[in-house]
């Protein structure tokens, strides 16, 4: 079973500039959850990839403006927290 708390406690602290109404930050993410959730309501996706992609899409930007690997740095991060 995923912890889901626990991941949302350690990512948030991580994010670069711990402002939860960050434009790319936990408000954020929060709203890709409750869309991706009502999406995966209709189409029968995972819900766990939806929940972890919410928390860790934008996770790993090191700016609000332009930040072309942040995408890549999230996935390298998603890796880290595996298992845990």
């Amino acid at each position: 079973m995923i912890d889901y708390k626990a991941i949302w406690k350690e990512v948030t602290e991580q994010f670069f500039d711990g402002n939860p109404h960050s434009i790319h930050g936990p408000n954020h993410w929060h709203n890709v959850e409750d869309v991706g959730l009502k999406l995966a309501n209709l189409t029968g996706a995972d819900t766990d990839v939806v929940r972890l992609f919410a928390v860790l899409h934008d996770s790993c930007r090191q700016s609000n403006d332009y930040d072309p690997q942040h995408g890549w740095r999230a996935a390298d991060y998603a890796m880290e927290l595996r298992g845990r």
